[in-house]
């Protein structure tokens, strides 16, 4: 349960930091270094999505009995562990493509892109070292 809402808590400050520095540099830099920002912020944390959602299905593939597993997804899963690599791996091919999209398009500021995308790094950061002192606190 509480990993789900740090996961709350990374999107959230995710948003809230990636609207900041996009509103910053819309007026500070060009209009593209703010969409640059947005986009690159989208792709992190669809990126981030995709990563939790891969390791929620390999801990509960590993941990869960085939019994519980089956009655918990109301049917038997058909990807196993081939499909769960496969869809882990596809992720890297969606993060190709947005970057070398982002590269090629000339209305988007690659580096802000890529600032953009480091800004889920940056609020997961935030979130742990915030969780450290919280229990450091106690």
């Amino acid at each position: 349960m509480r990993a789900l809402s740090d996961n709350k808590n990374v999107l959230l400050s995710s948003i809230l930091l990636s609207l900041l520095f996009a509103v910053l540099s819309f007026f500070f830099k060009r209009s593209r270094w703010g969409v640059g920002i947005l986009l690159g912020a989208a792709v992190g944390m669809l990126n981030f999505y995709f990563l939790f959602q891969s390791f929620n299905q390999v801990y509960r593939h590993v941990y869960q009995p085939d019994a519980e597993r089956a009655s918990a997804s109301g049917r038997h899963q058909g990807l196993g562990q081939w499909g769960m690599t496969v869809k882990f791996f596809a992720r890297y091919l969606f993060l190709a493509l947005a970057f070398f999209l982002a590269f090629k398009i000339r209305w988007i500021h690659f580096l802000s892109f890529v600032f953009g995308f480091f800004i889920v790094h940056l609020s997961l950061g935030l979130a742990s070292l915030i969780r450290v002192l919280r229990s450091a606190g106690r």
